[in-house]
C-alpha cells in the first residue's frame, strides 16, 4: 500500500479485524483477508457482515489462523537450513562447470 509501513499496515489491519468482532464474520477472517490482500478488502467485508445482537462478540477462524501462525514461525528455520543446503549444492555445480564426480 502505497508507502505504508508495516507496522501501520498490521495496526490497520487489527483495528479493522476488531471492529469485525460485532459483526457475523468475527475477528479471524477480516484479520485473514487482510494479512493476505489488503485491508481495503477486510473493511468491505466487515461492512457487508450483519451486526450481531445483544453486543456478543465472535473471534471467527482466529484458531486456525493462530495454529497456521505457529506452524510457518516453526517452518522458517528449517526452509531456511534447507535453503542453504540447496544453495551449496548448486554454488558447487556451478563452480564445477555442471561436472561432479560421485
Amino acid at each position: 500500500m502505497l508507502g505504508l509501513s508495516g507496522t501501520a499496515y498490521i495496526v490497520l489491519v487489527l483495528i479493522i479485524a476488531f471492529a469485525g468482532r460485532r459483526r457475523t464474520i468475527g475477528f479471524g477472517w477480516p484479520f485473514l483477508l487482510g494479512l493476505l490482500f489488503t485491508p481495503i478488502v477486510s473493511l468491505v467485508a466487515v461492512l457487508l457482515s450483519d451486526k450481531l445482537p445483544n453486543d456478543q462478540t465472535r473471534w471467527g477462524c482466529l484458531w486456525p489462523l493462530v495454529v497456521m501462525l505457529l506452524l510457518l514461525i516453526l517452518a522458517i528455520p528449517v526452509m531456511l537450513l534447507f535453503g542453504a543446503a540447496i544453495s551449496a549444492f548448486f554454488t558447487t555445480v556451478a563452480d564445477t562447470g555442471g561436472m561432479m564426480s560421485v
